[in-house]
């Protein structure tokens, strides 16, 4: 597991990204860490093709001197350009200091907007930073292998968590909460009162709603009473035997539609800590 080095971005870095990335005029920023943050120390211009501007930004590298460059790609998604996060460490820095870029990687992503960097490119030399590489780089992402539906689900809840940075408006945080029936259902399975309880995200009203309580159920019902078209929380109590011990364990089960939009919804640690009192 890595650790953040606890250096933040400073906020000259976040103005000027915020600024390039809707500024055609940009291609690149150049980043340090320089009194106990990230700052921007250089930026350039398109010279007319991305080859150009990569052999140019390769120039700028020192032997011995860590970076970051912040790249604009000549591609857009709904968030604008993409960007490409190159990480400069070269074999020749300080060791501490390798350690502190590598351990800030993440910060600076964060900061800025994790959902606009849709590529990484990893440099411990200048010879690293090409056009070639930046373009595997890309190809890598674009031409995977077939995913199965379980790789399918797990991209898309990473893809669900957006980090905006400094810029917010291409995305609004919404907060979903729990309605009354679905507090007072919730309330009634922890005492065990209710065998099946089931929640509905409301996107109309931006809530959770019930969509199901019920007092008995069968593990061999189970699947009929969830839905084959529509993103379903359940909660169910699960009797079963071990070791001639008999259990009746309450379990969350999460649900997904493919066709369906995966929504981060932040009532659900309220939910699990109702699911402690059982």
């Amino acid at each position: 597991m890595s650790h953040s080095s606890g250096i933040p971005v400073g906020r000259d870095l976040e103005q000027a990204f915020g600024a390039a990335r809707t500024d055609a005029s940009i291609r690149y920023l150049v980043a340090e860490i320089r009194d106990e943050k990230v700052v921007q120390v250089n930026k350039g211009q398109p010279t007319g093709n991305l080859k150009g501007d990569v052999d140019h930004v390769r120039s700028l590298l020192q032997p011995a001197k860590p970076c970051y460059v912040l790249l604009k790609l000549e591609t857009k998604n709904d968030g604008g350009f993409e960007w490409m996060l190159i990480s400069y460490v070269p074999d020749g820095s300080p060791v501490k200091e390798r350690m502190l870029y590598a351990s800030t990687r993440d910060t600076v992503k964060k900061s800025l907007g994790s959902s606009c960097f849709t590529e990484d490119l990893f440099a411990s030399s200048p010879g690293d930073v090409t056009y070639d590489a930046c373009q595997e780089a890309v190809s890598k992402k674009h031409y995977e292998g077939p995913l199965t539906q379980t790789e399918i689900i797990t991209r898309m809840e990473k893809s669900a968590v957006i980090e905006t940075g400094t810029t917010k408006e291409y995305v609004h945080s919404v907060a979903f909460p729990l309605s009354d029936e679905g507090k007072a259902a919730l309330e009634k399975f922890s005492k065990s009162q209710l065998k099946l309880v089931q929640l509905k995200v409301d996107t109309t009203k931006e809530t959770l709603e019930l969509a199901t309580a019920k007092a008995e159920v069968t593990v061999g019902s189970l699947g009929s009473e969830i839905s084959a078209s529509e993103p379903r929380f359940t909660f169910f109590f699960y009797p079963h035997s071990f070791n001639d011990e008999t259990f009746n364990s309450a379990c969350m089960i999460l649900t997904l539609s493919l066709s369906f939009i995966l929504l981060k919804i932040p009532q659900c640690s309220s939910i699990l800590a109702l699911m402690k009192h059982q």
